[in-house]
């Protein structure tokens, strides 16, 4: 797999997955879409809404969405006010556009609130 590939799914569902939130909890990802930011209730009936802790104040009530798509989640950028920064296999971090998506390969940043996918078990 190169720097630049995203971790393949450790299955075929969403249910074996988890976001680890840097210095705070790990949720389950129950749906294909989740949307993530301060505060994400109401936006989308159809998504999984995670309301994520930010004592930094960087994160917008709606910053991102996280989409289960053909075996890897890919991230977007909903015109955040701090952005969404991409962190590649490699450790490489790459700025989101506004509005830009791209597929998570190690985990990525919402404003300055570090996130990483993991399958159940893993550290």
């Amino acid at each position: 797999m190169s720097a630049a590939e995203p971790a393949p799914a450790p299955g075929s569902s969403t249910a074996d997955w988890i976001l680890h939130v840097e210095g705070g909890p790990s949720l389950p990802l129950t749906a294909t879409r989740v949307l993530l930011g301060r505060d994400p209730s109401g936006s989308d009936p159809t998504a999984l809404e995670l309301a994520l802790a930010d004592p930094s104040r960087t994160l917008s009530k709606l910053h991102a969405l996280l989409e289960f798509e053909g075996g890897r989640w890919i991230v977007t950028d909903l015109d955040s006010t701090n952005g969404v920064v991409i962190i590649e296999a490699d450790g490489a971090q790459r700025l989101l556009p506004p509005g830009g998506s791209s597929p998570v390969a190690e985990g990525f940043v919402l404003g300055r609130v570090a996130l990483r996918l993991g399958a159940p078990g893993m550290p």
